[in-house]
């Protein structure tokens, strides 16, 4: 039987979760699974994975393939670099020193990208409250000059109406034109 790594789909509408499951390749996407190695959830800020590295290894002697994501998940988790140590014949105790040096480079590497996120969420939110500022000035500007414009319309109007009992009555066509 041909099996694959790859992901199924859990969780509601808008939020989605999966599983990293071994199945048959010629299943459905979501459908009955061989064995669950983990999961892997995209929704926090930080997203969550959790793989059983044993099992995967398992799997992988085996000769099991993997969908990209699934691959991508299991190379971040160090799973497919043990198996590469295994495969070029090292022994226990140089795996778990090299498997020590990578996980303190990735912790690394995790502090930085989620310090390099926290700056560019602090860069938008100011920048969206100076936007909110700006349109506010803006909107407060635009009743200002609406707020003149109906001052000075409504002294023209009194004017008019004080004008118009000053003003001369107009000669007709016919009578007064010498």
């Amino acid at each position: 039987m041909a099996t694959t790594i790859r992901l199924t789909r859990m969780g509601r509408k808008q939020r989605p979760f999966y599983r990293v499951v071994v199945v048959d390749s010629r299943g459905r996407r979501d459908g009955d699974y061989i064995e669950s190695l983990g999961y892997y959830n995209p929704m926090p800020d930080a997203f969550e994975v959790s793989v059983n590295a044993d099992r995967a290894l398992h799997w992988l002697d085996r000769g099991v393939t993997m969908s990209s994501t699934a691959r991508s998940l299991l190379r971040r988790e160090g799973v497919l670099y043990r198996w590469h140590l295994q495969k070029s014949g090292a022994d226990a105790a140089e795996i778990d020193a090299k498997m020590e040096e990578f996980l303190s480079r990735r912790g690394e590497q995790t502090e930085a990208i989620k310090a390099q996120t926290k700056a560019k969420l602090e860069a938008w939110r100011s920048a969206k409250e100076e936007a909110v500022k700006a349109a506010k000035k803006e909107a407060e500007a635009t009743e200002a000059a609406a707020a003149e414009e109906e001052k000075a319309s409504d002294a023209e109007t009194a004017e008019a109406s004080a004008g118009e009992g000053e003003e001369a009555p107009a000669a007709t066509d016919g009578e007064d034109k010498a």
